[in-house]
C-alpha cells in the first residue's frame, strides 16, 4: 500500500500494523506445514490453504484498498489460520490457544471492528465445523455445551480486547492531535524564533544606523549653529552697511538738490548771456549805420575836394578840410569795420557759449533729475532692504534658538539610541536563546516520535 507524506500518524500506524499483519500471516505457512507433517494431515493441503488465506489480504494491500477494511480482513485471516491450525492438529485442545493469542494480538490495530470480526469468524467456524466436521474441532467427542463453553471464553476475551482496541485506537488518534499540534507549535515557535532573530538583527542594524545618523545630524546641527551665528553677524554688518549707505544716499540726494539749484543759476547766467548777445546784435546794427554814414561822409569829402579844386585858390582851405574829413571818414570806417569784426566775433563766441551752456544745462538738468529720481528709488529700496535685513536678523535669531534646542534634543536622542543599541544586543541574546530552546524542543519532539513510531516513521514525517 502506498504511503502518502501527508498521512496522519494514526493512518501510518494502521498501515504499519497491516504490513506487520500480512507478514505475520505469511509466517504461518511454514508453521502450518510443520503441524501437517507432524499430524500426517497433508503438507500440500496445508501449504495451499495457507497461501489462499494469505492471498486475500496481500492482494488488497497491493491494490491499495481501504486500510481499515484490510485490518478487518487480516483479523479474520488470523482466525482462518487458527481454524486451519486446529484442523491440521486433529482438534488438539492446546492448539485452541492460538485463537485467544490472535484475539489479543488484533488490539494493535486500534479498531474495535477487527476483534469483533475475528471473534465472529471463529464462532462461525466452531459451530459450523461442530455440525459438519466435529473431528477437526476437538480431539474428543465434545458436546454442544463444550462448544458453547469455548464460545463463552471467546466472548469473555473479546469484550476486554474490544475495549482495549477502543482505548488503543483513541490513543493512536489522540497522537494525531497531540503530535500535529506539537509539530505546528514547534514550527510556529521556530518560525517566531527565526523572525525574532531576524528582527533583532534588523533592529540592531537599524539602531546602529540610527545612532550613526544621529551623530551625523548632531555634527551637522552644530555646524549649522556655527553658520547661523556667522550669518547673524553678517546680517548685523549688513544692517550697519545699509544704514551707512542710507545716510550716504541722503547726502547724495542733498548734493543733487544743490546741483539742481546750481543748474538753475547757470540757466539764469545763460539767459543773461542771451541778453548780452541781443545787445551785441544791436551794437552791430548801429555799426552798420556808422559804416553807412562813413561811406556817405567819404562821398561828400570826395565831392567837396572836387568843388574845392574847381574853386581854385579860394577853395584850397576848404579842400584841406575836405581831405581831412575824408581821412577822418576813412579812419572812422576802418574803426567801424574793426568794431564790426569784433562784434561779429563776440556775437559768434557768445552764441556758441549760449548754445553750449544751454545744451549742457539741459543735459545736466536731465541727468540731475534722473539722478534725483534714482537716488530717491535707491533710498526707498535701501529702506525696504534694511527692513528685510532686520526681518532676516530676527528670523536668524529665532532659528539660532531653534537649532540650539534641536542640538540639545539630538544629544538626548543620541543617549537614547545608545541605550537602544544595548537593549538590541540583549534582545538578540534572548532571541538566540529562544532559537536554541526551539531547536531543543524540536529534538525532543523527534526523539519522542522515534520512540513511539520508530526511525522510519520519523523520516517519513520529516
Amino acid at each position: 500500500m502506498s504511503t502518502d507524506k501527508q498521512l496522519l500518524l494514526s493512518e501510518r500506524h494502521i498501515d504499519r500494523m497491516n504490513i506487520f499483519g500480512i507478514c505475520f500471516l505469511f509466517l504461518h505457512i511454514p508453521v502450518m506445514a510443520a503441524v501437517a507433517w507432524q499430524f500426517r494431515t497433508g503438507m500440500s493441503f496445508a501449504t495451499v490453504a495457507s497461501l489462499v488465506i494469505c492471498a486475500g489480504p496481500a492482494m488488497l494491500w497491493l491494490l491499495g484498498g481501504n486500510r481499515k477494511l484490510l485490518s478487518i480482513i487480516i483479523g479474520m485471516s488470523l482466525m482462518f489460520f487458527s481454524a486451519l491450525l486446529i484442523h491440521l492438529g486433529r482438534g488438539m485442545i492446546e492448539l485452541h490457544f492460538h485463537v485467544f493469542v490472535m484475539l489479543a494480538l488484533v488490539t494493535i490495530f486500534g479498531n474495535i471492528a477487527v476483534p469483533l470480526a475475528a471473534a465472529g469468524t471463529i464462532a462461525v467456524h466452531h459451530l459450523g465445523f461442530f455440525f459438519f466436521l466435529p473431528d477437526s474441532v476437538f480431539n474428543y467427542k465434545a458436546s454442544l455445551g463444550i462448544v458453547l463453553v469455548h464460545a463463552a471464553f471467546v466472548i469473555v476475551e473479546t469484550l476486554p480486547v474490544t475495549y482495549l482496541s477502543l482505548i488503543f485506537g483513541r490513543f493512536v488518534r489522540a497522537q494525531d492531535l497531540v503530535v500535529g499540534q506539537l509539530s505546528s507549535k514547534i514550527a510556529s515557535l521556530d518560525s517566531a524564533a527565526s523572525i525574532l532573530v531576524q528582527q533583532s538583527e534588523e533592529a540592531a542594524a537599524s539602531t546602529s544606523e540610527q545612532s550613526a545618523a544621529i551623530q551625523q545630524t548632531d555634527t551637522a546641527l552644530n555646524q549649522v549653529q556655527v553658520m547661523i551665528s556667522e550669518t547673524s553677524n553678517h546680517v548685523k554688518n549688513c544692517i550697519d552697511i545699509a544704514n551707512l549707505v542710507q545716510e550716504n544716499t541722503k547726502s547724495g540726494a542733498s548734493i543733487m538738490d544743490e546741483l539742481s539749484i546750481g543748474l538753475e543759476g547757470i540757466q539764469q547766467t545763460n539767459n543773461h548771456l542771451q541778453e548780452i548777445l541781443k545787445t551785441i546784435e544791436e551794437i552791430g546794427s548801429k555799426t552798420e549805420v556808422i559804416n553807412s554814414i562813413v561811406q556817405k561822409t567819404e562821398l561828400l569829402s570826395f565831392n567837396a575836394s572836387i568843388e574845392a579844386a574847381r574853386a581854385g585858390e579860394q577853395g584850397k582851405g576848404f579842400a584841406i578840410v575836405a581831405v581831412e574829413m575824408g581821412k577822418l571818414a576813412q579812419t572812422s570806417g576802418s574803426a567801424a569795420m574793426q568794431i564790426e569784426k569784433l562784434i561779429g566775433d563776440s556775437r559768434r563766441f557768445v552764441a556758441e557759449i549760449v548754445k553750449s551752456v544751454e545744451e549742457k544745462t539741459s543735459k545736466g538738468r536731465s541727468v540731475g533729475d534722473q539722478s534725483v529720481k534714482n537716488y530717491a528709488d535707491i533710498q526707498e529700496q535701501i529702506s525696504t532692504m534694511l527692513e528685510k535685513i532686520k526681518n532676516i536678523s530676527e528670523a536668524t535669531n529665532a532659528q539660532e534658538k531653534s537649532v540650539s534646542l534641536s542640538v540639545s534634543a539630538m544629544e538626548q536622542l543620541g543617549m537614547v539610541a545608545k541605550k537602544t543599541v544595548a537593549n538590541s544586543s540583549e534582545f538578540r541574546g534572548l532571541a538566540d536563546r529562544l532559537k536554541g530552546e526551539s531547536s531543543e524542543f524540536d529534538r525532543v519532539y523527534r526523539e519522542t516520535k522515534i520512540l513511539i513510531f520508530g526511525k522510519e516513521s520519523n523520516q517519513k514525517s520529516a
